[in-house]
């Protein structure tokens, strides 16, 4: 009599997919991703645990938050530094967590063992219209955006 599999059984390749996705987690080191950023391009600062300005990035206005420590916070500079922030979170597999300026009381916007965005440095974006075409730039921190308008 063959086996019935009803789809809710682990396969043996989902298991290793599993544990190396785990592994891949716990190995990544703090120096591996400062390595990765800057070999990539990321021009921002970047805190680490036991650098200066870690705790005063990481901190958040509800104190019940401040428990949660991210394996790294960085400050992008350029929508480039935040493509390669990305980039570098996904390749180690990381979660990414991100601060803009306001509060959240939930702290779902610091995440421990993450990748930590602190994007108040981003805070001026200017829209240009130009006439007789279908194209709109955005000026994020001097940095050219463009972008088609449907």
């Amino acid at each position: 009599m063959a086996a019935v599999n009803d789809g809710a059984t682990l396969h043996t390749s989902h298991i290793v997919w599993l544990l190396l996705l785990l592994l891949a987690t716990v190995t990544t080191s703090s120096a591996d991703l400062v390595s990765d950023l800057r070999g990539h391009g990321f021009t921002g600062p970047v805190y680490l645990p036991h650098t200066s300005g870690y705790e005063r990035f990481r901190r958040v206005q509800n104190a019940a938050c401040n428990i949660l420590k991210p394996l790294v916070v960085v400050r992008p500079l350029t929508p480039r530094d935040v493509a390669v922030g990305l980039q570098v979170a996904q390749s180690h597999y990381l979660p990414v967590s991100v601060r803009s300026g306001g509060h959240g009381y939930t702290c779902n916007n610091i995440k421990n063992g993450s990748l930590h965005f602190d994007m108040r440095r981003m805070n001026k974006v200017q829209l240009v219209h130009e006439y007789g075409a279908k194209v709109e730039h955005a000026y994020m921190n001097g940095e050219r955006l463009s972008f088609y308008v449907v």
